[in-house]
């Protein structure tokens, strides 16, 4: 057994996720991997865009495929990013018998979710409140939900009519780029959720000495490189 697969990986995923660069030892993949894979609530604060993800996502997919399946896990991210989530969700998998479907449109994913053919769906959230408006999407039956970039999307609240028929027990995963998003978002859809990547509130206070690395939030760059440029 791989160091990552003592985290709750599957094989196959242990694998993809070392393909995406990812190892154990990083404090990133020991503390979101085990709480997705065992379904528990998570917000993680990291930069936008799916490349920071991969360790949540390993997760879910970890949990996914050692079953059983409560129903098709929804993932939502802004348009422009849907084949950067399709692109990792698919190496994910690749060694998994979980189906995936990339819905760029109403047609395809609708057909699929009525035929109950499909455990993971990645699309928009227009897309999405266009399945929910047909009645195809719905959210009490739904094994969990991800929540990516927000920020992005051109209204965030269209993700409400979903959340309010979710079961307060299927897994709820945020992706957020500020730790204030992740602080209302948790506290409106995922209460108890774990929350990592986000500072304390109070400021950064930093040792005299050589500075050579400092965890920040993404917006605080600018700060803290002026700290130790």
């Amino acid at each position: 057994m791989t160091d990552l697969e003592q985290l709750h990986l599957t094989h196959s995923v242990a694998d993809a996720l070392t393909a995406l660069g990812w190892a154990a030892d990083d404090p990133r993949v020991r503390e979101a991997v085990p709480t997705a894979a065992r379904g528990h609530n998570l917000a993680v604060v990291a930069p936008p865009g799916p490349a920071y993800a991969g360790p949540v996502l390993a997760g879910l997919v970890s949990r996914l495929a050692a079953g059983p399946i409560e129903g098709p896990v929804l993932v939502l991210c802004p348009e422009v990013e849907l084949d950067g989530w399709g692109a990792l969700l698919k190496a994910l998998v690749r060694g998994t018998q979980l189906r995936l479907e990339v819905g760029r449109g109403v047609t395809r994913a609708g057909r699929r979710l009525r035929a109950e053919t499909l455990d993971i769906l990645v699309t928009t959230p227009e897309t999405a409140a266009a399945l929910l408006a047909r009645g195809t999407l719905k959210g009490e039956a739904l094994g969990g939900i991800v929540i990516a970039g927000p920020d992005r999307w051109p209204d965030s609240e269209m993700v409400v009519p979903l959340m309010q028929d979710l079961p307060k027990e299927r897994q709820r995963i945020l992706l957020v780029c500020a730790p204030d998003q992740a602080a209302d978002l948790t506290e409106r859809y995922a209460r108890k959720a774990l929350v990592l990547g986000a500072p304390p509130t109070d400021a950064v206070t930093i040792a005299a000495g050589p500075i050579r690395t400092v965890a920040v939030a993404w917006e605080r760059r600018p700060a803290a490189l002026a700290l130790i440029g």
